[in-house]
């Protein structure tokens, strides 16, 4: 199962890559169930916007997904303790 820890999270949303994504705040990060959802910073200086990734656990490795094919409803695929942090937020 994937280590659910700012690390490991920030590595999935694309931390420390050239695109200037990293964790909004060491702990805007939250799993449940083998699901994952974090609040990003993406960009730089005035253009820098946060955002909320989704992540599933996939063996070792937390993968980023479409947000609007797993956020059909609570508990349809997100599970219902993360879904209005993962689903309803920018």
């Amino acid at each position: 199962m994937a280590t659910c820890d700012a690390a490991s999270i920030n590595e999935a949303a694309g931390g420390g890559t050239a695109q200037g994504v990293e964790l909004a705040q060491p702990d805007s990060f939250t799993c449940a169930d083998g699901w994952a959802y974090a609040f990003v910073n993406v960009g730089s200086g005035d253009e820098q916007v946060t955002v909320t990734k989704v992540f599933e656990a996939e063996g070792q490795f937390w993968v980023e997904k479409d947000r609007a094919t797993v956020c059909a409803g609570p508990g349809d695929q997100v599970p219902a303790s993360i879904y209005r942090d993962a689903c309803e937020t920018n």
